[in-house]
């Protein structure tokens, strides 16, 4: 998670049920690396 330029965390009840982070160049191109959701 170093290269990120935006990271999120989902906290529901104290506990972490999702994130996901942006990277690329910090100047032209920015791509949604990945979305991980915690199953129900």
């Amino acid at each position: 998670m170093e290269k990120s330029l935006f990271d999120v965390s989902v906290i529901c009840d104290g506990k972490v049920i999702g994130m996901g982070r942006l990277v690329g160049d910090g100047a032209m191109y920015w791509y949604l690396q990945e979305i991980i959701i915690l199953p129900i």
